[in-house]
C-alpha cells in the first residue's frame, strides 16, 4: 500500500478536524486585538470588584397611584423646585436628603459646581410633572416654609433625589434620620470613587475640598435637628 493510500484510509475521527476554505485562514489581527481588549476589560472589572468598588443601592418604587402629581413650575436651584399644587397654588419643594452647592442664598456666595447642579436639575425637570412623596404620611415643612419631599419624575419614575447624588451634583445630607439615609450615603461614596460631578478633578477642586457627607453639628431629636431637617440652601 502506498503512502497516499494509507492516508486516504485514515478514519476521519482520528485525523482530527479539518479546516477548509475561509476557515483554514488565520484569524485577522483585529479579531485577536478585540479579544485581548475584552479580556483586559474583564480583568479591570474584576480588579475593581476586588478593590471594594461600592455597589449602587436598590430603591423600591413607591405606589405612584397613591402619590400627588404636580407640574413643575420652575427650578430654583439644584435641590429646590416650585410645583403647582392644589387650586393652582405654587408650592416650594426642598428635596429630602440632598444638598447641592449654593447659588441663590441671600448671604452666601455662589459655590463651586452650584450652577452645574442647578442646570442638571433643570434639564431633568423642565416641562415635566413630578410625584411627591413624604417622609411621613403628611408633608412636613422646613424652617423656611418649604415642603420636604422625595421627587419622582413622571412618567418614568426617576428618583430625582437619588440621581442628583449618584451623578455627583449633590452631597448626601445626613443631618437627621430619614428612610434612605444609608442608600444616599452609598450613592455619594459611589460618586466620589467614580469622580463624578463635584467630586471630579475638573470641578475646580471641590471634590478634594469636601471630606464627607454634610452633617449638621447641632443636637438632634426625634423630630430632627434645630435646622428643621434641611440645610440653609
Amino acid at each position: 500500500m502506498t503512502t497516499k493510500q494509507r492516508l486516504e484510509n485514515v478514519k476521519p475521527e482520528l485525523a482530527g478536524p479539518r479546516l477548509v476554505g475561509k476557515q483554514a485562514k488565520r484569524r485577522p489581527r483585529w479579531v485577536v486585538a478585540a479579544v485581548a481588549l475584552i479580556a483586559a476589560g474583564l480583568g479591570l472589572v474584576a480588579m475593581g470588584q476586588a478593590a471594594g468598588t461600592p455597589k449602587l443601592p436598590v430603591f423600591q418604587a413607591p405606589n405612584f397611584s397613591k402619590l400627588t402629581i404636580c407640574p413643575v413650575v420652575r427650578v430654583i436651584d439644584g435641590d429646590t423646585i416650585v410645583v403647582q399644587g392644589d387650586a393652582n397654588a405654587q408650592v416650594t419643594v426642598r428635596l429630602i436628603g440632598v444638598d447641592t452647592p449654593e447659588t441663590v442664598h441671600p448671604t452666601k456666595p455662589v459655590e463651586e459646581y452650584g450652577k452645574e447642579a442647578s442646570r442638571f436639575t433643570g434639564n431633568l425637570l423642565k416641562g415635566e410633572k413630578v410625584y411627591l412623596a413624604y417622609e411621613g404620611q403628611n408633608p412636613a415643612l422646613d424652617k423656611y416654609g418649604r415642603t420636604l419631599a422625595y421627587i419622582y419624575r413622571a412618567p418614568d419614575g426617576l428618583f430625582v433625589n437619588a440621581e442628583l447624588i449618584r451623578q455627583g451634583y449633590a452631597h448626601a445630607y445626613i443631618a437627621y434620620p430619614f428612610r434612605y439615609l444609608e442608600q444616599f450615603r452609598q450613592l455619594e461614596q459611589f460618586a466620589r470613587q467614580a469622580e463624578k460631578g463635584l467630586w471630579g478633578t475638573n470641578a475646580g477642586g471641590t471634590g478634594n475640598r469636601a471630606t464627607g457627607p454634610r452633617i449638621c453639628s447641632c443636637p438632634t431629636s426625634a423630630e430632627g435637628c434645630a435646622h428643621s431637617q434641611a440645610p440653609d440652601g
